[in-house]
């Protein structure tokens, strides 16, 4: 199994959350879910919950399983520190999601990264500040909600903030 380094503001976040915080997969809203590497690629999970789109926010590629179409799949090849452009591919990732949920009722839309702490985090509140108007802070509190570990870079969160006055 592949080992990457864990940075330490997430690994000490990560310790100091409810228990239950740091399951590999969390619903956020509707048909759209916000997990880990793990989640990504256990088969079992997903074909459980009807997982039908997957995006990997990674600066690796993971071996998502089959029980999810090669078509359905969108890598966003990015690292996680602040200074990292992720405002070039929100607009891509929202419409990502919003074209699978709206394709299908039965569609459901895992996002991920390495913890499921910043990248993804990131990439779905852009996609609630698109589609539910709401500001960056906002979105990242509405996720943490959710999925309490969640905790995206500084940078990320500049950008949001510049992704939702547009």
């Amino acid at each position: 199994m592949l080992s990457f380094p864990q940075q330490k503001w997430q690994l000490a976040r990560s310790l100091t959350v409810q228990p239950g915080a740091n399951e590999p997969i969390h619903l956020i809203v509707d048909r759209l879910y916000l997990g880990n590497w793990g989640a990504a690629t256990d088969s079992k999970r997903l074909t459980e919950l009807g997982i039908t789109h997957v995006i990997s926010v990674f600066d690796h590629s993971p071996d998502i399983p089959d029980v999810v179409p090669r078509g359905n799949l969108l890598h966003i090849h990015i690292g996680d520190t602040a200074s990292t452009d992720i405002l070039c591919h929100l607009d891509k990732t929202t419409d990502f999601i919003q074209s699978a949920l709206e394709a299908d009722k039965n569609h459901k839309v895992l996002v991920h990264c390495l913890m499921g702490i910043s990248r993804s985090a990131t990439v779905v509140s852009a996609y609630l500040i698109a589609t539910k108007k709401i500001r960056g802070a906002n979105a990242i509190a509405f996720v943490q909600k959710k999925r309490p570990i969640v905790c995206p870079n500084l940078g990320f969160r500049q950008q949001l903030d510049v992704y939702a006055s547009k």
